[in-house]
This record gives structure tokens, C-alpha cells and sequence, in this order.
């Protein structure tokens, strides 16, 4: 009453409120949908040329794809790592996806083994040398369409903020973590140094450190989603910076995930 708005132009405005946040939301996903749909045409471009270079790449060589023409390979490569991004571009869309679980029993090494061939394209051309070790050949329950994110955000962070001319060593190993035989593996390379508060951050959306930020760019959501995926498996994932006298630090990203 003080401030003299009539009783039955309270529900007319609540609904007008209501139908204009009901449009935004209609708009929005429409705009969602548009986009996810350029996502899906970019990916199907994609597959024509991947599956291309790997028919080009076994012509010329049917026993050995890696020993096929270094340029026909590194395509190969390039389109693998293409499809790759718009997994991960998939799962931050929609990540709800990462909830509905569909695991099988795979030899989690071999994922590994496969990201490292696909970047090692980027890796050369920075100088780097990406480097894999270990003989783990223990299954467990994986979903085959977010597990390679982990890896693959892992590699490329490392090769983003290492300097030219460094390694990059990725190690699988069967371990036990808390009585729990488990697959561990671990990304170790040379990078900016962070504070505390920066690297208990770094799992957080869009976050990153000061000294990163300088000497890469990046968005600060492959480590988030690195998490989720590791969520999704029940899994452990963290890192551990060592600072060095040259004002940088090793870096050992690592990921764990229960045997099965």
C-alpha cells in the first residue's frame, strides 16, 4: 500500500517476469543447439579426413602406419588430435554426459600409449621429447568416450608450458593405494612456477596461475575436466610442483584408477 501498486498488478507483472525468463531459457538452448550442431558437422568433416589419412597411411605402409611418409603421419596424427579436442569440447557442453557411465574392461596403457602418439606430432615440433614408460597390462572398468581425456589434458599441458628443447616423461605403473590395487599414471615435465593457493586452485574452472598465463595461453578448463572424468571412474587425480633454482618447477600430474 505505501508505495501504491494496486493488489491485481502484482500476479500480471510476476507473470510477465515469469514469460520473459521462460523465453531466455527457450532462446538459449535453441543457441546451445545451434552450436552443439557445428560441433557435430566440424567432427564429421573431421572423421572423412582422418579415415582419408589412415587409408593413405596404410597403402603405403599396411604393417606399420607409423612407418608411412612422415607428412601423410603427422596428418594422421593431427586429425586424431582434432577428434580428440571436440571430446573434450563434447563434455564441457554437456557434462551431464560424464554421469552415465559406460564402462568396459580395457587395458588403460594402451589409451595412454595411443595419446602420446598423437601428440608427439606437437611435441617434435616444439623440440620436446614425449617419452612413455611402463609395461601395465591391468584392466579396469573404463569409459572408452571421456578416459583419454585425462592423458591427453595431461600431455598437453605439458608440452604448452614446457620450454623448447625439454622432455616430458609419461609413466604407467600397477600400484596399491590404500590396500586397493590401482593403475597409476604420472606426467612429468618442467613448467611456471605457481603459489600455494594457485595450485590447490588448479582443478577449479578457468583457473590458472599468474606465470602460466604469461607464458601460454589456454582457458583453464582442461583440468576441470580432467577431474570430472576422473569423478566418473572413481579415481584420484593430483599435482605436485617442485620448485627448481631456475624460478620454474617439475610438475607430476598423476592419475590413479581401481584395477578390475
Amino acid at each position: 500500500p505505501e508505495n501504491k501498486i494496486a493488489g491485481e498488478a502484482v500476479p500480471r507483472w510476476a507473470k510477465h517476469v515469469s514469460d520473459v525468463v521462460a523465453q531466455g531459457a527457450v532462446e538459449r538452448e535453441e543457441e546451445f543447439a545451434r552450436r552443439l550442431e557445428a560441433l557435430h558437422e566440424i567432427r564429421r568433416l573431421n572423421q572423412i579426413v582422418k579415415t582419408n589419412m589412415e587409408r593413405a597411411c596404410n597403402t603405403a605402409s599396411p604393417k606399420d602406419l607409423d612407418a608411412a611418409p612422415p607428412d601423410l603421419v603427422r596428418a594422421h596424427r593431427a586429425s586424431s588430435l582434432i577428434s580428440v579436442q571436440l571430446d573434450a569440447l563434447d563434455l564441457l557442453a554437456n557434462p551431464a554426459s560424464a554421469m552415465s557411465f559406460m564402462p568396459r574392461r580395457w587395458v588403460f596403457f594402451r589409451t595412454v600409449d595411443k595419446m602420446v602418439r598423437i601428440y608427439r606430432v606437437i611435441a617434435d615440433s616444439r623440440n620436446l621429447k614425449l617419452r612413455l614408460s611402463g609395461s601395465s597390462l591391468s584392466e579396469a572398468l573404463l569409459d572408452e568416450r571421456t578416459i583419454h581425456i585425462i592423458p591427453s589434458v595431461f600431455i598437453d599441458n605439458a608440452i604448452k608450458y614446457s620450454e623448447p628443447g625439454g622432455s616430458i616423461d609419461v609413466h604407467v605403473a600397477d600400484e596399491v593405494r590404500e590396500n586397493v590395487p590401482v593403475i597409476t599414471l604420472t606426467v612429468t615435465s618442467n613448467g611456471p612456477l605457481s603459489t600455494d593457493d594457485e595450485q590447490r586452485d588448479l582443478f577449479i574452472s578457468r583457473t590458472r596461475g599468474k606465470e602460466a598465463r604469461a607464458v601460454a595461453e589456454g582457458s583453464g578448463i582442461g583440468l576441470t575436466l580432467a577431474k570430472v572424468v576422473s569423478d566418473q571412474h572413481a579415481g584420484w587425480i593430483l599435482a605436485r610442483q617442485t620448485p627448481t633454482s631456475d624460478g620454474r618447477a617439475v610438475w607430476t600430474f598423476t592419475f590413479q584408477v581401481p584395477q578390475r
